[in-house]
């Protein structure tokens, strides 16, 4: 074969929709395209796997036109969107490659020896509705042809020897309580919002006007750039307020973009359509039952809600695993090892309306609320419940969607059991929230307990529980006579039920309050009571940690720390040992034991504990 076949275009990448030839186009991912950079000298086989709109091609073109220094015949790109023939795909690339064929010629074998001495990459762009055939093609190549390297583009993995595949996944979003610009702009998302909507409004900037708008439009489609893309084109006709306020996952599936996008991301409706199309029926009826879990769900929640005559349990579990291996489905390692899965929320919007469409949703209801209060009921028992409170915080979502359930079909028994059961989660989760010094959570967390509680008569424990949180929470916010007022009702109520841990927690609250506002006279009192009471009842542990915070009212007040050791307190107080904290500053364990020293002779401090006790209580 003729070298000039091939040789003519070498180090090129044939352009094509998508390719983000313009350096503009191409936003945030910077940490990804330099991984994948070291990835490909190490791998002849590379596949970017991800749902549809991720950004799969334009990131896999990126990479090509960064590498493509390192491929003496340079880098050929092969849309096979168009393509579902398998016939068709060898002389797709045969094409590609601009070699003629000829009658009665095996094409597959003619592209073998046409790359068989070439340094080339193939970028082989959305394969996944042929992907068997072009498997088994990638397959041939990389046995038969040892310089040729392939990069793959696919919802799915190829599933072949040496493959490595990349999940792609979606942008980088802005914290939902995001007030300043500079925490905007580090989010990818929002970077690809701002300059979609650029084009179309030169003028448009990010500011703190706009920039609630633009976190809630970025959060609610999850990042996904296709999405954006396609809702930043409406900004023109709707405000932006407008536009997010209006804006959910189901209602952004129909919107459409430009005509010049290829026919399957012209909606977000039309880009999943292409997924659920390669879908089993037994796929297609799991997809849409696993709509009616909010939050994310365990393979147990799966095989319990989603089975019936229709879909056998034993089923589940692979019909699961080919959803994530599609990319339809998320699939994460949590904490204790186990796998939670869940969906972009555009493609549980998606999953909705098949649900919908096939009308299978009303027993497929009450089991999701049936077996998500059994596990709520077994995993936060009344007793000592908040103890486990950690084991169900993935479920508020769904324990929510089941008391909405509850609530419209008039399921009243299941309706109660339910809220008390989540007024006891939130109740837990508020605290925990409290004791990171995060009180707008904790605030949050009480007044959804409250509103959920209010409907049913509520056990006297979680009325106790909230006034308690309540209290506690004013305590940490300031004493000025409101928050004085809830906490002499907490401790009335405490008092009166004799309920000694919260009594003590609230006048040790109370005192720690009084303490880090100056107000000394009033101090005392409230640490007293607490020593007393729990020396009475012999609770030694309780005595010491009041007794502590009697000590501190006499520690000197006007004792200042230099700027390094604010910075070793502070180090110390998240947990870092000398070491880190000496690599954190750049100096050596001996200058921060010393600083350490100073700061515990400062306030007669007699050990580590006592500081980071110090130093939490706002000293």
């Amino acid at each position: 074969m003729p070298e000039c076949e091939v040789g003519h275009t070498q180090n090129t990448v044939f352009p094509h929709p998508g390719a983000a030839a313009d350096p503009s186009r191409f936003i945030g991912r910077e940490d990804e395209l330099t991984a994948l950079q070291r990835l490909q000298t190490t791998t002849r086989h590379l596949t970017l796997v991800g749902p549809g709109g991720v950004g799969k091609s334009r990131l896999a073109a990126r990479l090509s036109t960064t590498v493509q220094h390192r491929f003496s015949h340079g880098v050929w790109f092969v849309d096979l969107a168009p393509r579902s023939d398998p016939a068709e795909l060898v002389e797709a690339i045969l094409n590609v490659l601009e070699i003629p064929q000829r009658p009665g010629q095996d094409l597959l074998q003619s592209l073998v020896e046409l790359l068989r001495d070439r340094h080339a990459m193939l970028f082989l762009d959305n394969c996944e509705q042929v992907i068997s055939a072009i498997a088994e093609i990638t397959a041939r190549l990389l046995r038969t042809c040892p310089d040729v390297h392939v990069l793959t583009t696919s919802r799915e993995p190829l599933g072949i020897e040496g493959e490595v595949v990349w999940r792609v996944p979606p942008l980088s979003l802005p914290p939902v309580d995001a007030v300043e610009l500079a925490q905007l702009e580090a989010s990818e998302a929002v970077l690809m919002f701002v300059a979609r909507v650029r084009e179309r409004i030169p003028d448009f900037s990010l500011t703190l006007a706009n920039a609630a708008d633009v976190v809630r439009i970025c959060r609610n489609l999850g990042g996904l750039p296709l999405a954006l893309e396609l809702v930043a084109t409406r900004v023109h006709r709707l405000s932006l307020h407008r536009l997010a306020t209006r804006l959910d996952p189901g209602a952004a599936l129909g919107w459409r973009g430009g005509r010049g996008r290829p026919p399957r991301q012209r909606t977000l409706r039309t880009n999943l359509d292409w997924s659920y199309r390669l879908l089993s029926a037994p796929e297609r009826l799991l997809l849409g039952r696993l709509a009616v879990f909010s939050g994310g769900w365990t393979l147990a929640a799966a095989e319990a809600v989603c089975t019936d005559d229709d879909a056998t349990v034993q089923y589940i579990a692979d019909d699961l695993s080919q959803l994530v291996t599609r990319s339809l489905v998320q699939a994460e390692q949590v904490g204790d090892g186990s796998v939670r899965y869940g969906f972009l929320d555009t493609t549980r919007a998606y999953a909705a309306e098949q649900l919908e469409a096939t009308g299978g949703d009303a027993g497929l209801r009450a089991r999701h609320a049936a077996y998500m209060l059994g596990l709520a009921e077994r995993t936060l028992p009344a007793e000592n419940g908040a103890a486990h409170a950690s084991l169900l915080a993935d479920e508020l979502d769904n324990l929510r969607v089941a008391l909405r359930w509850a609530a419209n079909e008039q399921q009243t028994e299941l309706g109660r059991r339910l809220a008390i059961v989540t007024g006891r989660l939130l109740l837990s989760l508020g605290t925990s929230a409290l004791w990171r010094g995060d009180l707008p959570s904790a605030q949050a967390r009480l007044d959804e307990a409250a509103e959920r509680l209010h409907r049913v008569d509520n056990p006297a424990e979680l009325v106790s529980a909230a006034v308690h949180l309540r209290a506690l929470i004013a305590a940490r916010s300031g004493t000025g006579p409101a928050a004085l007022r809830v906490i002499d009702q907490a401790l009335d109520r405490e008092r009166r039920l004799a309920d000694l841990p919260r009594l003590l927690e609230t006048l040790t609250e109370l005192g720690n309050a009084r303490l880090n506002v100056g107000r000394m006279d009033e101090t005392l009192p409230a640490f007293r009571e607490a020593a007393e009471l729990a020396a009475a009842a012999g609770e030694r542990l309780s005595v010491i940690r009041v007794l502590e915070g009697v000590d501190y009212t006499a520690r000197p007040r006007n004792v200042s720390l230099t700027r390094r050791e604010d910075e070793v307190v502070q180090l110390l107080v998240r947990g870092l040992s000398t070491k880190q904290i000496a690599d954190q500053l750049s100096i050596s364990p001996a200058t921060v034991r010393t600083h350490l020293d100073h700061v515990m002779a400062k306030f007669d401090l007699h050990s580590r504990v006592q500081l980071v006790a110090w130093a939490t209580r706002g000293a």
